[in-house]
């Protein structure tokens, strides 16, 4: 069972804590500024997580930088800046994987798959990264781009058969990465014995953990990584004492 975290606040901050609190992955999201920087930032815009206003792909790095992203959450963050990928990247160990999803919705940023590609190149992470998106064509693209990258299939949708879904694909798919709520039993199953990997977003109670537990799903997304890991400690421990 792998610990993904998905921090709450994109910051290094936020990462940095993810790590302190022994999550065996990190889900990052990314988007493309005007002058080709891989920018880790949930949203299109930097309206709602800082100080400024507009659209990152219509931003510059050194634009971004200028404005505070850590002010809204608390006094201790005022001054954090939005992140590069590779900022992320070099306090990430190597021994926690990268899932990144790719922010291709509502706009599309045509040359993002071959930067990211050069970044995982650069930082030796081409292995122990997976590449997430909604937008299954750009997954498909940097398949074909760079065959050793492991992609897996974003999506909110309660498809009628998940694995067969990957079927559809010419390149091979690592995982499937459903909303916890759309995927039933049965199905991650289905799509774990056919060779796929299983992980749920965003499960963030101890109920709806437990059930994807008990649902043998590969790894659970989480905006607490610490609750998650103290509730398969306790887990352990019961089963142990039975």
């Amino acid at each position: 069972m792998l610990i993904v975290a998905h921090p709450v606040m994109l910051l290094r901050t936020a990462f940095q804590l993810a790590i302190e609190q022994g999550c065996d992955a990190i889900e990052l999201d990314v988007h493309l500024s005007a002058d080709h920087e891989l920018i880790v930032c949930h949203d299109p815009s930097i309206n709602r997580t800082t100080n400024g206003k507009g659209l990152i792909k219509d931003l510059t790095a050194k634009e971004l930088k200028q404005y505070d992203a850590g002010y809204w959450f608390s006094d201790e963050l005022y001054g954090q800046k939005i992140p590069l990928l590779e900022e992320v990247i070099d306090i990430v160990p190597l021994d926690v994987n990268l899932i990144i999803e790719i922010k291709n919705i509502p706009h599309r940023y045509e040359t993002i798959e071959q930067k990211l590609i050069d970044v995982l190149i650069n930082t030796n992470r081409i292995t122990s990264s997976i590449i997430i998106s909604f937008d299954h064509h750009c997954l498909q693209n940097i398949k074909t781009m760079a065959p050793d990258l492991k992609i897996g299939l974003l999506y909110k949708v309660n498809l009628i058969n998940h694995y067969r879904y990957t079927q559809l694909f010419n390149q091979q798919i690592y995982s499937l990465h459903p909303h916890y709520r759309t995927i039933s039993e049965s199905q991650i199953h289905e799509s774990i014995t056919h060779g796929l990997k299983v992980f749920t977003w965003t499960v963030n109670r101890i109920e709806d953990m437990k059930q994807q537990i008990d649902n043998k799903v590969s790894g659970i997304i989480t905006d607490f990584p610490d609750k998650l890991g103290k509730l398969l400690v306790s887990l352990r421990n019961e089963a142990n004492n039975n």
